[in-house]
């Protein structure tokens, strides 16, 4: 897949976003913060964004992207189609939140791996499970976005958590 500025190939068939400012491009954060209020598109036409996260066997801990998921939707929505799955151990899993995804008019499908670091699981675990479903779904382009990483935001969060406990 060739480099369209958003990312680099990472030897897998679908895109690596690498950074935030990438991902706000796939988004077309820029060009509607640019432009004015963006041109909807047909249901039909709607791009996907699927966050996937690990799964747990807590109930509590899944709902954590489920909150995320449905946050992103309402900043998101009616341009992007927005789903969420675990990569295991909960549903819906991978390949029914890339069925959702598909069944929506996704033509094309970001996945937003929700993990902190680079692992075996955003390194491989993840690529693999998108090989697979663009197999089953050979008209879908897919492309994944970078973990959560050292971003800005996320220091501010653990400084806020820090105070919190230090205020009580």
């Amino acid at each position: 897949m060739p480099d369209r500025g958003h990312g680099r190939p990472d030897g897998h068939g679908f895109l690596l976003v690498t950074d935030l400012r990438d991902q706000a491009d796939i988004l077309g954060a820029r060009e509607r913060a640019e432009e004015g209020p963006a041109v909807t598109r047909g249901p039909s036409a709607r791009p996907a964004i699927l966050i996937v996260d690990h799964g747990s066997r807590q109930a509590e801990a899944n709902e954590l992207v489920v909150a995320i998921a449905a946050r992103v939707r309402v900043l998101l929505q009616p341009e992007f189609h927005v789903e969420y799955a675990h990569m295991e151990i909960a549903d819906p899993d991978f390949f029914e939140g890339v069925a959702a995804c598909v069944r929506a008019g996704a033509r094309e499908i970001v996945v937003q791996p929700y993990f902190l670091g680079e692992g075996r699981h955003t390194r491989e675990t993840i690529p693999g499970l998108i090989e697979e479903a663009a197999r089953h779904h050979p008209g879908i382009a897919f492309r994944v976005s970078a973990h959560l990483g050292l971003h800005e935001k996320l220091v501010e969060v653990v400084l806020e958590r820090i105070r919190d406990v230090l205020d009580t």
